[in-house]
C-alpha cells in the first residue's frame, strides 16, 4: 500500500491554533512557534528577537540608526524640499 497506518502515524503534523504554529513529532520532541500579537515571536518558550540582539550586535545598531539617523536624514530632507518650493 501507498499510505500504511503505521507511516501515517510516523509522520509530524503541524497544527495552528490562535496564531500559533506546532510542529508535533512522533518522538515527542514537538517545535512550537508562538505569537504575542505585538511582533515578537517565541520558539519553544525562547523569544527569537532577543536572542538575534544577543547573538548579533549588527542588529541593535541596526535599531539605533533606525531610531536617530533616519528620522534626522528625514527632516533634512524635507526641509529642502520646501525650501524648493
Amino acid at each position: 500500500k501507498c499510505c500504511s497506518r503505521e507511516s501515517y502515524n510516523t509522520q509530524p503534523r503541524i497544527l495552528v491554533n490562535n496564531g500559533d504554529l506546532t510542529i508535533k513529532s512522533p518522538d515527542g520532541k514537538n517545535i512550537k512557534f508562538e505569537t504575542t500579537g505585538s511582533g515578537d515571536v517565541y520558539l519553544d518558550r525562547t523569544n527569537i528577537k532577543e536572542t538575534l540582539n544577543r547573538i548579533d550586535p549588527i542588529g541593535k545598531r541596526v535599531d539605533k540608526i533606525e531610531k536617530t539617523t533616519l528620522p534626522g536624514i528625514e527632516s533634512t530632507v524635507k526641509m529642502l524640499q520646501q525650501r524648493k518650493l
